[in-house]
C-alpha cells in the first residue's frame, strides 16, 4: 500500500470535479483514508449545494445604488492655473535675483554649467509645488466628507 497520502487540495479537487469510480485515481481506489476523505468531502459539498440563498423582503442592490454617490467631475479653476502660473514666474524671478547670493550653493554640484543647476533647483520646486498641490487637493477631499 502507498504510504504517500494525496494532499487535501488534491482530493477536494477530484471531489469537485465530481468523477465516476473508475475515473478516480489508483491511489484513491486502494487508501482507505483518502477514500474515507474523498466521500467526506462530497457529503460536505454536496450539503453546502443544497443550501438555499438568502431572500430579503427588500431590494439589497437598490438599497446598495442609493448609498453609492455619483462622483461628479470636479470643476477645476481658472484660478488654480493663474495662481500656479504665478507662482511658477515668482519661483524663477526670485532665483534669477538672488542668483549671486546663491551662486555658492549652486557651487556644491561641481557643475561648470549654472543652467544644470538653475534646471535642478526650477526642478525640485515645480515637484514641491504639485506635491503641496496634492495635499491641499487632498484636504479638500477630506473636509468635504467631513462636512457631509
Amino acid at each position: 500500500m502507498n504510504t504517500n497520502h494525496l494532499t487535501d487540495e488534491n482530493i477536494q479537487d477530484i471531489a469537485l470535479k465530481n468523477l465516476k469510480e473508475e475515473q478516480l485515481p489508483m491511489h484513491i481506489k486502494e487508501c482507505t483514508e483518502c477514500k474515507a476523505s474523498l466521500k467526506a468531502y462530497q457529503v460536505m459539498m454536496n450539503s453546502m449545494n443544497e443550501i438555499r440563498p438568502e431572500s430579503f423582503s427588500f431590494d439589497v442592490s437598490e438599497l446598495v445604488m442609493q448609498r453609492i454617490k455619483v462622483a461628479e467631475p470636479e470643476s477645476s479653476s481658472v484660478w488654480v492655473y493663474v495662481l500656479a502660473s504665478a507662482l511658477i514666474i515668482f519661483v524663477t524671478g526670485v532665483l534669477l535675483f538672488f542668483m549671486p547670493v546663491l551662486k555658492p550653493f549652486f557651487e556644491l554640484f561641481h557643475s561648470p554649467d549654472s543652467m544644470y543647476n538653475l534646471f535642478v533647483a526650477v526642478t525640485s520646486l515645480c515637484v514641491f509645488a504639485f506635491l503641496m498641490q496634492d495635499v491641499l487637493r487632498q484636504y479638500k477631499q477630506k473636509e468635504k466628507l467631513l462636512l457631509q
